[in-house]
C-alpha cells in the first residue's frame, strides 16, 4: 500500500504544481480587468480559479490522512513527495504575493471609484443649488391688458 499511496500523493502534487504554473502565469503583470465590464469577468474567472484549487486543496487532506496513516512507505517516495510538496509550497507562497497584490490594485481602484463618484455628487449638488427658478405663473389675468 506503500507505493500507491506515494505514487497517487506525486500524481496529485504534480497537478497542483501545474495548476499553481497556470495561475502564476495568468497573474503575471498588472491586474486587468479592474475597469467596466472586465470587473465581472475577472471576479467569475476567480471565482472558477478558487472552486479548482478548493478541490485539489480537499483532494490532498484527504490523501495526506492516508498518507499519515501509511506505514511502510520507502524512503525513496517520501523523498519525491517533500521534494513535490516544497515545489509547491514555493509556488503557493508566489501566488499568494501575487493575489496580495491584486487584491490592493482593486481595492486601490475601489477607493479611486468612491472619490470620483462622491465627486459626482458634490457637483450634481452644487449644480442642484445654481439651478434658476421656473418663472412663477400667477392665477390672476390682467383684465385690463
Amino acid at each position: 500500500m506503500g507505493p500507491a499511496i506515494a505514487d497517487r500523493m506525486s500524481d496529485l502534487l504534480e497537478r497542483q504544481l501545474a495548476w499553481f504554473e497556470t495561475l502564476l502565469a495568468g497573474s503575471a503583470g498588472p491586474w486587468p480587468g479592474l475597469e467596466g465590464d472586465g470587473a465581472e469577468a475577472l471576479l467569475a474567472r476567480r471565482t472558477a480559479e478558487d472552486a479548482r484549487t478548493g478541490a485539489l486543496v480537499d483532494e490532498y487532506a484527504s490523501l495526506l490522512k492516508e498518507w499519515n496513516a501509511t506505514p511502510g512507505i520507502p524512503d525513496a517516495s517520501r523523498r519525491r513527495v517533500k521534494a513535490l510538496a516544497a515545489k509547491a509550497d514555493a509556488l503557493c507562497a508566489t501566488l499568494r504575493i501575487r493575489f496580495e497584490e491584486g487584491a490592493s490594485a482593486a481595492n486601490a481602484r475601489a477607493k479611486e471609484v468612491s472619490r470620483e463618484i462622491d465627486g459626482l455628487s458634490r457637483g450634481r449638488d452644487m449644480l442642484g443649488k445654481y439651478r434658476s427658478e421656473p418663472p412663477r405663473i400667477s392665477g390672476n389675468v390682467d383684465r385690463q391688458a
